[in-house]
C-alpha cells in the first residue's frame, strides 16, 4: 500500500507542470512554427520569382510557350507497402514553362538530374501552347 501511495505521489509531482512551464513550452512551439512558416513563405517567394523569370524567357520565344508537366515524388527503397502508398499519394504534379532548349533536351518519362532529399522529379508530359 505504501509503495502504491509513493508511486502515485511521484507520478503526480512529475506529471504536473506549472502553468508557467506549459506557457513557456507553448510559446517555444509557436516560435518554431512561425520560423517554419517563414521559411515556407521564403521558398514560395523564390519559386514565384523563378516562375516569373521563366515566363519572361518564354514570352521571348516567338509567342510559343514550351510547357513541361512534372511529377515530384519521394522515392525510397522499402518493402513497406504503407510507406510506398503514402509516397504515391503525396506525389505532386505541376506544370512549368521552359525554354525551347530545355524542352527539346528532355523526354517524357525522364528524371531530372539532382537529388532533393530523396525526391525525384520526372517529366510526365510535354506540349506547346
Amino acid at each position: 500500500m505504501r509503495i502504491a501511495i509513493c508511486l502515485l505521489l511521484v507520478l503526480f509531482v512529475v506529471g504536473c507542470a506549472t502553468p508557467e512551464q506549459q506557457l513557456t513550452q507553448v510559446e517555444k512551439d509557436l516560435k518554431e512554427r512561425r520560423a517554419e512558416l517563414q521559411q515556407v513563405k521564403d521558398d514560395l517567394e523564390n519559386i514565384q520569382s523563378e516562375l516569373r523569370s521563366a515566363k519572361n524567357i518564354v514570352a521571348e520565344a516567338d509567342g510559343k510557350e514550351f510547357i513541361l508537366r512534372l511529377r515530384s515524388k519521394k522515392e525510397r527503397i522499402s518493402f513497406d507497402l504503407e510507406s510506398q502508398a503514402k509516397d504515391s499519394l503525396n506525389a505532386v504534379e505541376f506544370e512549368i514553362p521552359v525554354t525551347r532548349g530545355f524542352y527539346e533536351a528532355h523526354r517524357v518519362g525522364e528524371s531530372l538530374s539532382g537529388s532533393w532529399g530523396g525526391v525525384t522529379i520526372k517529366v510526365i508530359k510535354k506540349y506547346i501552347r
